[in-house]
């Protein structure tokens, strides 16, 4: 299925979105058949430079608020990237516990 980038709302021109119709695993397929026909659709936000996905807006707040107080001309992208990871505390780093939200 083919996604369309959208310009993503609330964020600065270049950040964009794009939806991806949901994986079914054949272990839900069964659990709910009333609901088969809707599909779900997982959101991701895309930086404008580097393209770096993030999974969550909430990530791509934090990202953004990093790179906006990193300097004044739009950004590096990549030394943003480098903090946001050295100060991220999710779980989806380790593989362990993932939480979503």
């Amino acid at each position: 299925a083919k996604t369309m980038e959208q310009p993503a709302d609330g964020f600065p021109t270049g950040w964009t979105t794009r939806q991806f119709p949901r994986n079914r695993s054949s272990k839900n397929q069964g659990h709910h058949r009333k609901q088969r026909s809707k599909q779900h659709y997982d959101r991701y936000w895309y930086s404008p430079k580097e393209k770096y996905k993030f999974r969550y807006k909430y990530e791509a707040r934090r990202f953004l608020g990093i790179l906006e107080s990193a300097s004044s001309d739009g950004g590096d992208e990549v030394g943003a990237m480098l903090s946001f990871k050295k100060d991220s505390k999710g779980p989806r780093r380790s593989g362990k516990g993932d939480v979503t939200g």
